[in-house]
């Protein structure tokens, strides 16, 4: 994260929806513009709750996707860019609702069902 709150640690990409946009192109217009990375959105994996950002409460939609194209790049809110495997996130991950999202996809990448 390049800005505060929790500037200097790790997020999934995410932001807010425009106007007329659909959640899924949400997440794909976020995605690319913070990684710089085009996806593609494959399905929901959940609906989580933002409580700890002190600047706004909210619900955060989490997609399963992949990387179709692009080159990492940080951009918009961002400082850096890497791709860590679920099974090993990295520690400092700055938002619980996110931590939440990626134990429950390693929960169903255990059960087979990614």
């Amino acid at each position: 994260r390049r800005y505060e709150p929790y500037a200097g640690r790790w997020s999934l990409p995410s932001g807010f929806m425009e106007y007329g946009e659909a959640p899924e192109e949400t997440a794909i217009r976020e995605a690319h513009e913070e990684t710089g990375y085009r996806v593609a959105v494959d399905r929901l994996l959940g609906a989580y709750r933002g409580v700890d950002d002190p600047r706004v409460r909210v619900v955060l939609l989490v997609y399963v996707g992949r990387i179709l194209g692009g080159r990492g790049r940080p951009g918009d809110d961002a400082s850096e860019v890497a791709v860590f495997p679920a099974s090993r996130p990295p520690a400092d991950l700055a938002f619980r609702a996110h931590r939440k999202a990626l134990a429950d996809y390693r929960a169903l990448v255990a059960r087979g069902l990614q």
